[in-house]
């Protein structure tokens, strides 16, 4: 599984404090488990500069090549 189902960002009250956090540089780290493959995908998509961010048909290829237990 790559993520716990759950939504990210759990612990904050409000999508404003989420917004203030992520514009600050803030992300969520990965779970214990995560797929290699994952965790560097989602710190592309995570970029602070838009041009190292991948595509959404890399985003695909990726994702279809993670093999999920």
């Amino acid at each position: 599984m790559l993520r716990n189902g759950l939504p990210p960002f759990q612990s904050f009250e409000t999508g404003f404090k989420i917004a203030v956090y992520v514009y600050e540089g803030g992300g969520e780290n990965p779970l214990e488990g995560t797929p290699p493959q994952y965790e560097q995908l989602y710190k592309l998509c995570w970029d602070e500069n838009h041009e190292k961010r991948s595509n959404i048909i890399s985003i695909l290829e990726t994702l279809t090549g993670i093999n999920i237990k």
